[in-house]
């Protein structure tokens, strides 16, 4: 896999939002061939999953796409991003295969790999607001999801 993101002191790179932040926005290409703009989906709990590769992905994207399954409805996207290595046609048969119906999109210009230098990065309402090199991911996204919910709803 490789290294998307040059450190700056501190350990995030440059450029990277800083937990508080509003996330610049971008722009994905879907595995649709369709744009995924992160500022679509504005007050949403947003789990940006940036696994760097498809053979990265927990249990093949199966576990990613059961967490989006059940909270859903609460205004969970989930925004899986995959880098420069991966082919559109590969995506788009990942997608078929796991039958993926969460957001995925190829970082073809490394935008997303820029400004958020986690595995998985949390967003509420487009603030960064969790980064995680591991677990608890799952556990921290429910919480912002009651966050939302007492706020937003």
């Amino acid at each position: 896999t490789a290294c998307h993101a040059v450190p700056s002191e501190g350990g995030a790179p440059a450029g990277a939002a800083a937990l508080g932040d509003r996330a610049i926005d971008f722009t994905l290409e879907g595995s649709d061939g369709q744009p995924i703009r992160l500022s679509a989906y504005a007050g949403d709990v947003i789990l940006l999953d940036l696994p760097g590769s498809i053979e990265a992905l927990p249990g093949g994207g199966a576990l990613t796409e059961l967490f989006y399954e059940e909270h859903a409805d609460q205004g969970l996207t989930v925004l899986v991003a995959l880098g420069q290595t991966v082919d559109r046609r590969d995506l788009e048969a990942w997608v078929r295969q796991f039958g993926i119906t969460h957001l995925v999109g190829g970082d073809y210009d490394d935008a997303v790999f820029r400004i958020a230098p986690a595995i998985a990065n949390a967003l509420l309402d487009g603030l960064m607001r969790s980064r995680f090199h591991a677990e608890p991911v799952v556990q921290a996204t429910e919480l912002l999801l009651q966050e939302r919910n007492k706020y937003f709803v």
